[in-house]
């Protein structure tokens, strides 16, 4: 297993002036997390830009940072924690993943709003399961607006980042408490055993389109899913900032 954590330097990379191309100011320069980078050097990030990149979901600077799964791994987690701070904040991350490092395969797996709450701080985790040793996941992370520099600085100095890939011996063991849910997918719906904790949920088409999305007030039980043509689809089901996808083919 490899993991990284550091310090989440949104305050310096919004707020330091830079002539030079920085490392995440791109996908084509992300910030690594496989284990060869520990803190980022703060005085060479710069200042954030807006790349672009499509599919977007905030037009606001953004940030990449990168974990490429290891041999033998086949879960992979990313954690964005804010420990309290005097600061509230919303701001946007998506999850992308290059097959095998391909940038020409990338596609969305999750876009979402992370917020801070003054005094309280913030959590935002991801789980996929299943994944493929090789693939690439990138995590972009967009600059939150209407905040001072003094808060910028004091949001970045309470956050922090992880992104770990790990082998997880339950994932290969069919039991009623495989991590914590279970679905079976028939032609016409998606059925939920021992989900307590998700409520809403979103699929996306294998190009990263979203097809579908709902949020609900109580734990999932089954998704009408008779309007989706025949495919592979990605499941992402979600609550108070916690969720997992999972892959799943429509008949």
């Amino acid at each position: 297993m490899r993991k990284i954590t550091f310090i989440f330097t949104m305050a310096a990379m919004f707020a330091i002036s830079s002539s030079y191309s920085q490392d995440g100011n791109t996908i084509n320069d992300p910030i690594d997390l496989d284990g060869s980078t520990t803190t980022p050097d703060l005085l060479n990030l710069g200042p954030a830009t807006n790349s672009g990149l499509e599919p977007l979901c905030s037009t606001a600077p953004d940030i990449f940072f990168k974990h490429t799964i290891s041999t033998g791994d086949n879960k992979f987690v990313f954690e964005i924690r804010t420990t309290a701070v005097a600061v509230s904040a919303t701001s946007s991350f998506q999850l992308l993943k290059a097959t095998n490092g391909d940038l020409n395969t990338l596609q969305e797996s999750y876009c979402a709003n992370y917020t801070v709450e003054s005094g309280v701080g913030g959590i935002s985790q991801g789980i996929i399961e299943n994944v493929t040793q090789g693939d690439v996941y990138y995590l972009r992370v967009f600059k939150p607006t209407g905040l001072t520099d003094a808060q910028l600085r004091a949001l970045a100095e309470a956050s922090t980042i992880s992104m770990v890939s790990s082998y997880d011996s339950t994932l290969s063991i069919e039991s009623p408490d495989h991590n914590s849910f279970k679905i079976i997918v028939k032609p016409n719906s998606i059925t939920f055993y021992n989900n307590t904790d998700y409520r809403n949920f979103s699929i996306n088409a294998i190009d990263g389109k979203q097809v579908m999305s709902k949020n609900n007030n109580e734990t999932l039980k089954s998704i009408d899913i008779s309007s989706l043509d025949r495919g592979v689809y990605i499941l992402t089901v979600e609550n108070n900032g916690a969720f997992q996808a999972r892959k799943f083919v429509k008949n």
